[in-house]
């Protein structure tokens, strides 16, 4: 008998017995399937990873954020803005006036007014929630009042009874960079003091573009130039200039203008 212990080569192939010959074609066959299926459950694997929605909470609070004024005084105790000293992403509250007031233990009082929950581009908020107590005038010690927090989307309006201790407001299903809720009351001077505000974030794909530099040389711009059209958002005097974010989601600098001169 001519057969040997290996089959790698063609005279192997020739001598050897027919049911080796069917063996090595078993092997060959098995080895192949074993590999794709070792190759699928690698690719499986990646794309479960690349599927994982990476994302963030936020409280809202004095400890985790800074309330601001809206003229800039510091030592008014009413405000119209909170961020969070988390950035990446960076949370905001805000409202038209300040109308959110401090009392001198630190708890934030929310008066009948729309707020605005916001995050920068690159993010979006994905729901909230609070308890709530109502209360009529600027002190946790005044008389108690009836106030309903109702949701721009996510939820359904809430009312919390002059009687009630507290009430509770949860809000799902929103994927936006910025969504409001109204409280709102029969009493002139009501406000809100919400307990354990914490708002949901996960990480989205950027809506901005990266904007790119280029050059000019002789007074011709390149012709891979890609140009931008910006306008004053609303709300913005003349003053100021269109927040836009780079693909990274820093701010880009409108005023600083990026000329390469090296080649002129």
């Amino acid at each position: 008998m001519f057969c040997k212990n290996t089959l790698n080569s063609k005279k192997d192939i020739i001598f050897a017995p027919k049911y080796l010959l069917k063996t090595r074609k078993y092997l060959v066959v098995k080895h192949f399937y074993t590999l794709l299926a070792a190759s699928m459950m690698l690719f499986v694997a990646f794309s479960a990873k690349a599927q994982t929605e990476e994302t963030f909470t936020r409280t809202i609070s004095q400890q985790t954020g800074t309330f601001t004024n809206k003229q800039n005084n510091a030592t008014s105790a009413y405000k119209y803005m909170w961020q969070s000293t988390d950035e990446n992403p960076r949370l905001t509250l805000q409202t038209t006036n300040n109308d959110i007031w401090l009392d001198a233990d630190g708890t934030y009082h929310l008066y009948i007014r729309s707020f605005t929950l916001s995050v920068p581009d690159g993010y979006a908020i994905t729901g909230y929630s609070f308890d709530f107590t109502g209360f009529q005038g600027s002190s946790t010690t005044t008389t108690r009042a009836d106030l309903t927090v109702t949701p721009s989307e996510g939820g359904e309006a809430v009312e919390c009874k002059a009687s009630d201790e507290s009430a509770h407001i949860g809000v799902d299903g929103v994927e936006a960079m910025q969504t409001s809720f109204t409280v709102s009351s029969s009493e002139d001077k009501a406000n809100i003091v919400p307990t354990n505000f914490v708002v949901t974030i996960k990480k989205v794909k950027s809506t901005i573009d990266m904007i790119q530099t280029t050059t000019v040389k002789d007074g011709v711009f390149a012709g891979n130039t890609v140009w931008y059209r910006m306008g004053l958002g609303k709300g913005q005097t003349t003053n100021t200039y269109p927040l836009v974010y780079k693909g990274d989601n820093t701010p880009f600098d409108v005023n600083r203008v990026n000329v390469d001169f090296s080649d002129a």
